[in-house]
Protein backbone atom coordinates (compact mmCIF):
# COMPACT_ATOMS: atom_id res chain seq x y z
CA UNK A 1 0.00 0.00 0.00
CA UNK A 2 1.88 3.02 -1.15
CA UNK A 3 0.86 6.57 0.49
CA UNK A 4 0.24 9.42 -1.35
CA UNK A 5 0.74 12.64 0.09
CA UNK A 6 -2.57 15.11 0.42
CA UNK A 7 -1.58 19.15 -1.21
CA UNK A 8 2.15 20.10 -1.63
CA UNK A 9 3.69 19.33 1.84
CA UNK A 10 7.45 19.19 0.79
CA UNK A 11 8.45 17.99 3.74
CA UNK A 12 6.62 14.74 3.70
CA UNK A 13 6.99 14.11 0.16
CA UNK A 14 10.47 13.71 1.32
CA UNK A 15 10.05 10.53 2.95
CA UNK A 16 8.05 9.39 -0.30
CA UNK A 17 11.33 10.18 -2.63
CA UNK A 18 14.21 8.25 -0.06
CA UNK A 19 14.40 5.68 -3.37
CA UNK A 20 16.08 8.52 -5.13
CA UNK A 21 18.65 9.33 -2.98
CA UNK A 22 18.16 11.55 0.25
CA UNK A 23 18.81 10.35 3.78
CA UNK A 24 15.80 9.09 6.26
CA UNK A 25 14.12 9.93 9.28
CA UNK A 26 14.12 14.08 8.40
CA UNK A 27 13.42 14.89 11.98
CA UNK A 28 16.94 13.93 12.71
CA UNK A 29 18.03 16.70 10.78
CA UNK A 30 15.31 19.61 11.61
CA UNK A 31 16.85 22.16 14.36
CA UNK A 32 14.73 23.51 17.03
CA UNK A 33 12.31 26.41 15.96
CA UNK A 34 13.50 28.75 18.14
CA UNK A 35 15.75 29.16 21.09
CA UNK A 36 17.72 31.67 23.15
CA UNK A 37 19.81 33.81 21.26
CA UNK A 38 21.97 32.38 18.93
CA UNK A 39 20.02 28.98 18.85
CA UNK A 40 16.77 31.28 17.30
CA UNK A 41 18.65 31.69 14.53
CA UNK A 42 19.64 28.23 13.55
CA UNK A 43 23.43 28.90 15.27
CA UNK A 44 23.55 27.36 18.01
CA UNK A 45 26.71 25.14 18.12
CA UNK A 46 29.33 27.48 19.68
CA UNK A 47 27.32 29.11 22.29
CA UNK A 48 25.63 27.66 25.50
CA UNK A 49 22.04 29.50 25.78
CA UNK A 50 19.97 26.99 27.28
CA UNK A 51 18.52 23.79 26.65
CA UNK A 52 18.19 24.18 23.31
CA UNK A 53 22.06 23.80 22.99
CA UNK A 54 21.67 20.19 23.31
CA UNK A 55 20.44 19.71 19.85
CA UNK A 56 23.73 21.30 18.30
CA UNK A 57 26.51 20.10 20.58
CA UNK A 58 26.19 17.80 24.11
CA UNK A 59 29.35 19.82 25.09
CA UNK A 60 27.53 22.65 25.17
CA UNK A 61 25.73 22.09 28.45
CA UNK A 62 29.02 21.81 30.84
CA UNK A 63 28.95 26.09 30.23
CA UNK A 64 25.24 26.48 30.85
CA UNK A 65 25.72 28.45 34.45
CA UNK A 66 29.01 29.79 33.09
CA UNK A 67 27.00 31.76 30.25
CA UNK A 68 23.73 32.32 31.71
CA UNK A 69 24.31 32.59 35.47
CA UNK A 70 21.46 29.79 35.95
CA UNK A 71 21.43 25.46 35.92
CA UNK A 72 18.21 24.17 35.33
CA UNK A 73 17.01 25.19 31.94
CA UNK A 74 13.67 24.41 30.08
CA UNK A 75 12.52 25.21 26.38
CA UNK A 76 9.98 25.13 24.53
CA UNK A 77 9.31 26.17 20.90
CA UNK A 78 7.24 25.41 17.73
CA UNK A 79 5.67 26.80 14.78
CA UNK A 80 3.43 25.72 11.56
CA UNK A 81 5.56 24.11 8.75
CA UNK A 82 3.22 25.14 5.79
CA UNK A 83 1.81 28.46 6.78
CA UNK A 84 -1.22 29.75 5.43
CA UNK A 85 -2.23 26.02 4.75
CA UNK A 86 -4.77 23.53 6.38
CA UNK A 87 -1.93 20.68 5.70
CA UNK A 88 -1.92 19.81 9.84
CA UNK A 89 2.11 20.02 9.47
CA UNK A 90 3.64 21.34 12.19
CA UNK A 91 7.26 21.19 14.33
CA UNK A 92 7.44 20.96 17.87
CA UNK A 93 10.34 20.79 20.09
CA UNK A 94 10.98 20.44 23.49
CA UNK A 95 14.17 20.61 25.98
CA UNK A 96 15.33 20.61 29.60
CA UNK A 97 18.95 20.47 30.87
CA UNK A 98 20.86 20.95 33.95
CA UNK A 99 24.23 22.03 35.03
CA UNK A 100 25.72 20.12 37.75
CA UNK A 101 29.10 21.16 39.76
CA UNK A 102 29.76 17.74 41.51
CA UNK A 103 32.56 17.12 44.77
CA UNK A 104 36.06 17.20 43.99
CA UNK A 105 35.92 19.82 41.08
CA UNK A 106 34.10 17.36 38.29
CA UNK A 107 31.46 19.47 36.08
CA UNK A 108 28.43 17.63 34.60
CA UNK A 109 25.59 18.69 32.17
CA UNK A 110 23.21 16.42 31.45
CA UNK A 111 19.84 17.21 29.22
CA UNK A 112 17.10 15.63 27.23
CA UNK A 113 14.64 16.81 24.02
CA UNK A 114 11.95 15.71 22.05
CA UNK A 115 11.32 16.96 18.85
CA UNK A 116 8.39 16.01 16.72
CA UNK A 117 7.05 16.16 13.69
CA UNK A 118 3.55 16.36 12.05
CA UNK A 119 3.92 15.73 8.57
CA UNK A 120 0.47 16.17 7.25
CA UNK A 121 -1.87 13.41 5.97
CA UNK A 122 -1.55 10.75 3.19
CA UNK A 123 -4.02 8.37 1.62
CA UNK A 124 -2.83 4.77 0.98
CA UNK A 125 -3.61 4.44 -3.57
CA UNK A 126 -5.58 0.97 -3.17
CA UNK A 127 -7.48 1.25 0.61
CA UNK A 128 -8.38 5.15 -0.05
CA UNK A 129 -7.89 5.16 3.75
CA UNK A 130 -6.01 8.51 5.54
CA UNK A 131 -3.23 8.25 8.07
CA UNK A 132 -1.41 11.36 10.33
CA UNK A 133 2.03 10.98 9.57
CA UNK A 134 5.00 11.92 11.74
CA UNK A 135 8.03 11.46 13.49
CA UNK A 136 9.47 11.89 17.13
CA UNK A 137 12.92 12.00 18.23
CA UNK A 138 13.86 11.67 21.82
CA UNK A 139 17.60 12.44 23.05
CA UNK A 140 19.30 12.17 25.88
CA UNK A 141 22.80 13.58 26.26
CA UNK A 142 25.24 14.33 29.31
CA UNK A 143 28.67 16.97 28.61
CA UNK A 144 32.00 16.53 31.09
CA UNK A 145 34.61 19.08 31.31
CA UNK A 146 37.43 17.84 30.24
CA UNK A 147 40.21 20.21 31.36
CA UNK A 148 39.91 23.92 32.23
CA UNK A 149 38.14 25.78 28.70
CA UNK A 150 37.86 22.06 26.99
CA UNK A 151 34.50 19.85 27.44
CA UNK A 152 32.90 17.08 25.60
CA UNK A 153 29.62 15.27 25.40
CA UNK A 154 27.65 12.86 23.48
CA UNK A 155 23.89 12.40 22.71
CA UNK A 156 21.76 9.13 22.34
CA UNK A 157 18.67 9.83 20.07
CA UNK A 158 15.78 7.04 19.63
CA UNK A 159 13.71 7.54 16.89
CA UNK A 160 10.47 6.64 15.27
CA UNK A 161 8.72 7.49 11.95
CA UNK A 162 5.66 6.76 10.92
CA UNK A 163 4.92 7.17 6.96
CA UNK A 164 1.49 5.62 5.78
CA UNK A 165 1.48 2.08 7.53
CA UNK A 166 4.76 1.62 7.57
CA UNK A 167 6.67 2.63 11.03
CA UNK A 168 10.35 2.60 11.80
CA UNK A 169 12.25 2.96 14.63
CA UNK A 170 15.89 3.19 15.67
CA UNK A 171 19.16 4.58 17.31
CA UNK A 172 21.62 7.20 16.37
CA UNK A 173 24.39 9.18 18.10
CA UNK A 174 25.69 12.19 18.60
CA UNK A 175 29.62 13.06 20.21
CA UNK A 176 30.89 17.00 20.44
CA UNK A 177 33.73 19.00 21.91
CA UNK A 178 33.82 21.97 22.78
CA UNK A 179 36.65 24.96 23.27
CA UNK A 180 35.06 27.91 25.35
CA UNK A 181 37.22 30.70 26.96
CA UNK A 182 36.09 33.61 28.83
CA UNK A 183 38.80 36.34 29.42
CA UNK A 184 39.07 40.04 30.90
CA UNK A 185 41.13 42.01 28.55
CA UNK A 186 41.99 44.70 30.60
CA UNK A 187 42.09 43.06 34.26
CA UNK A 188 45.40 44.26 34.27
CA UNK A 189 44.31 48.24 33.67
CA UNK A 190 41.93 47.75 36.95
CA UNK A 191 38.45 46.68 34.25
CA UNK A 192 37.23 43.70 35.08
CA UNK A 193 33.49 44.82 33.86
CA UNK A 194 34.68 43.75 30.02
CA UNK A 195 34.38 40.00 29.28
CA UNK A 196 34.90 38.39 26.26
CA UNK A 197 34.65 35.10 24.88
CA UNK A 198 36.02 32.91 22.33
CA UNK A 199 34.39 29.79 21.35
CA UNK A 200 34.91 26.51 18.93
CA UNK A 201 33.17 23.58 18.76
CA UNK A 202 32.63 20.19 16.55
CA UNK A 203 29.47 18.19 16.47
CA UNK A 204 29.49 14.69 14.51
CA UNK A 205 25.47 13.81 14.75
CA UNK A 206 23.18 11.07 13.32
CA UNK A 207 25.26 8.22 13.68
CA UNK A 208 23.64 5.52 13.54
CA UNK A 209 22.37 2.17 10.83
CA UNK A 210 20.12 2.74 7.51
CA UNK A 211 16.47 2.81 8.59
CA UNK A 212 14.54 -0.08 6.79
CA UNK A 213 10.66 0.57 6.83
CA UNK A 214 8.69 -2.63 6.24
CA UNK A 215 7.55 -3.01 2.97
CA UNK A 216 10.15 -1.22 1.29
CA UNK A 217 12.60 -1.65 -0.78
CA UNK A 218 15.92 -0.77 0.35
CA UNK A 219 17.44 1.53 3.21
CA UNK A 220 18.26 4.42 3.72
CA UNK A 221 21.00 6.51 5.44
CA UNK A 222 20.20 8.65 8.68
CA UNK A 223 21.22 12.41 8.02
CA UNK A 224 24.86 11.80 9.40
CA UNK A 225 26.70 15.28 9.03
CA UNK A 226 29.86 17.11 10.78
CA UNK A 227 29.35 20.69 11.99
CA UNK A 228 32.05 23.00 13.04
CA UNK A 229 30.86 26.17 15.10
CA UNK A 230 33.21 29.23 16.40
CA UNK A 231 32.22 32.30 17.32
CA UNK A 232 33.12 35.29 19.93
CA UNK A 233 30.95 37.21 22.29
CA UNK A 234 31.40 40.49 24.46
CA UNK A 235 29.60 41.41 28.25
CA UNK A 236 30.01 45.27 29.03
CA UNK A 237 29.39 45.29 32.49
CA UNK A 238 26.44 43.32 32.73
CA UNK A 239 24.13 45.77 30.46
CA UNK A 240 24.92 45.04 27.04
CA UNK A 241 26.11 41.61 25.60
CA UNK A 242 26.74 40.55 21.84
CA UNK A 243 27.63 37.23 20.31
CA UNK A 244 28.41 36.52 16.67
CA UNK A 245 28.28 32.71 14.91
CA UNK A 246 29.55 31.05 12.37
CA UNK A 247 29.05 27.26 12.05
CA UNK A 248 29.86 24.67 8.76
CA UNK A 249 27.70 21.66 7.66
CA UNK A 250 29.33 18.91 5.68
CA UNK A 251 26.83 16.05 5.12
CA UNK A 252 28.61 12.68 6.00
CA UNK A 253 26.18 10.08 4.90
CA UNK A 254 26.83 7.34 2.66
CA UNK A 255 24.55 9.11 -0.23
CA UNK A 256 26.36 12.66 0.10
CA UNK A 257 28.62 14.24 -2.63
CA UNK A 258 31.58 15.18 -0.98
CA UNK A 259 31.85 17.73 -4.26
CA UNK A 260 28.67 19.39 -2.87
CA UNK A 261 29.32 22.98 -0.98
CA UNK A 262 29.22 23.35 2.40
CA UNK A 263 26.11 24.51 4.51
CA UNK A 264 27.11 28.02 6.19
CA UNK A 265 24.77 29.33 8.74
CA UNK A 266 26.19 32.81 10.43
CA UNK A 267 24.59 35.38 12.81
CA UNK A 268 24.89 37.98 15.34
CA UNK A 269 22.65 39.42 18.27
CA UNK A 270 22.67 42.30 20.65
CA UNK A 271 20.94 42.66 23.81
CA UNK A 272 20.77 45.59 25.76
CA UNK A 273 19.32 44.93 29.64
CA UNK A 274 17.53 41.69 28.43
CA UNK A 275 15.75 43.00 25.45
CA UNK A 276 17.77 41.56 22.28
CA UNK A 277 17.52 41.87 18.44
CA UNK A 278 19.30 39.17 16.32
CA UNK A 279 19.73 38.84 12.46
CA UNK A 280 20.80 35.53 10.80
CA UNK A 281 21.94 33.91 7.24
CA UNK A 282 21.73 30.10 6.27
CA UNK A 283 23.19 29.79 2.87
CA UNK A 284 22.72 25.72 1.21
CA UNK A 285 23.64 25.77 -2.03
CA UNK A 286 23.11 21.97 -2.29
CA UNK A 287 19.54 21.81 -0.63
CA UNK A 288 18.74 25.28 -2.38
CA UNK A 289 18.23 27.60 0.63
CA UNK A 290 18.53 30.86 0.92
CA UNK A 291 16.98 32.33 4.19
CA UNK A 292 17.49 35.54 6.38
CA UNK A 293 16.89 34.68 10.14
CA UNK A 294 15.38 37.64 12.46
CA UNK A 295 14.63 37.27 16.16
CA UNK A 296 13.22 39.39 18.88
CA UNK A 297 13.16 38.53 22.75
CA UNK A 298 13.17 39.77 26.15
CA UNK A 299 14.97 37.91 28.99
CA UNK A 300 13.99 38.83 32.72
CA UNK A 301 17.34 37.48 34.23
CA UNK A 302 17.11 37.87 38.22
CA UNK A 303 20.91 37.70 39.02
CA UNK A 304 21.76 40.17 35.87
CA UNK A 305 18.82 42.61 37.02
CA UNK A 306 21.00 42.27 40.77
CA UNK A 307 24.61 43.21 39.31
CA UNK A 308 23.16 46.25 37.15
CA UNK A 309 21.70 47.43 40.49
CA UNK A 310 24.33 46.98 42.60
CA UNK A 311 26.74 48.70 39.95
CA UNK A 312 24.07 51.13 39.82
CA UNK A 313 24.13 52.09 43.42
CA UNK A 314 27.68 51.64 44.12
CA UNK A 315 28.69 53.67 40.59
CA UNK A 316 30.87 50.88 39.66
CA UNK A 317 31.39 50.12 36.35
CA UNK A 318 34.78 48.62 36.72
CA UNK A 319 34.63 45.85 38.94
CA UNK A 320 33.98 42.38 37.79
CA UNK A 321 30.72 40.45 37.68
CA UNK A 322 31.24 38.50 40.50
CA UNK A 323 31.98 41.38 42.98
CA UNK A 324 28.63 42.79 41.90
CA UNK A 325 26.77 39.64 43.61
CA UNK A 326 27.35 40.40 47.00
CA UNK A 327 24.33 40.17 49.30
CA UNK A 328 22.39 37.89 46.22
CA UNK A 329 19.28 36.55 47.73
CA UNK A 330 20.05 33.10 47.22
CA UNK A 331 23.06 31.41 48.58
CA UNK A 332 24.70 28.70 46.94
CA UNK A 333 23.45 25.69 48.27
CA UNK A 334 25.31 22.16 48.63
CA UNK A 335 23.29 19.38 48.68
CA UNK A 336 25.27 16.08 48.11
CA UNK A 337 27.64 16.99 47.07
CA UNK A 338 26.32 19.00 43.99
CA UNK A 339 26.34 23.14 44.55
CA UNK A 340 23.34 24.93 43.63
CA UNK A 341 22.18 28.34 43.54
CA UNK A 342 18.69 29.73 42.78
CA UNK A 343 18.80 32.32 39.59
CA UNK A 344 15.33 32.79 37.98
CA UNK A 345 15.45 33.50 34.47
CA UNK A 346 12.74 33.77 31.75
CA UNK A 347 13.09 34.35 28.25
CA UNK A 348 10.20 34.67 25.27
CA UNK A 349 10.77 35.79 21.67
CA UNK A 350 10.09 35.33 18.20
CA UNK A 351 11.87 34.54 14.95
CA UNK A 352 10.71 35.61 11.62
CA UNK A 353 12.47 33.51 8.32
CA UNK A 354 12.66 35.74 5.02
CA UNK A 355 14.10 35.74 1.70
CA UNK A 356 12.58 31.61 1.36
CA UNK A 357 13.88 29.87 -1.47
CA UNK A 358 13.68 25.86 -1.46
CA UNK A 359 11.65 23.49 0.50
CA UNK A 360 11.01 24.82 3.64
CA UNK A 361 8.26 26.83 5.16
CA UNK A 362 7.52 28.92 8.65
CA UNK A 363 8.11 32.25 8.44
CA UNK A 364 7.19 32.89 11.68
CA UNK A 365 8.13 31.14 15.66
CA UNK A 366 7.23 31.85 19.17
CA UNK A 367 9.34 30.30 21.88
CA UNK A 368 10.25 30.62 25.48
CA UNK A 369 12.63 28.93 27.94
CA UNK A 370 12.82 29.12 31.36
CA UNK A 371 15.51 28.44 34.33
CA UNK A 372 16.17 28.69 37.70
Amino acid sequence: MRPLFFGLPLLAAAHAAHAQGGPGVITLDMPPPGGEGLTALQTGGAFPTGATSLYYNPALLVELQGATGSQAHFSRSSWDLMPGNDFGMKQTFTAGAVFLPLAGGLDLGVGFFRNRSDLGESILSDSGTTTEDHETVHGLGLGVRVLGPFSVGVTAKHYESNIGTATAKGWALDAGALYYQPFQPFSAYGVRSLELVSSAGIAWVNNGKSVRYPGGEGSDPLPEALHYSTGASVDLADVVRGAWSWEWTQATHRRADSRDPIQLTYARHLSVLGFGLGWGRLVDPAGGRYETHRSREVAVDLLGYYRVFNRLRKMDWTGSSEVQEMGYPFPTLSVLGISYRFNPRFVIGERRVSNVEGARFGPYTPYFAFSL
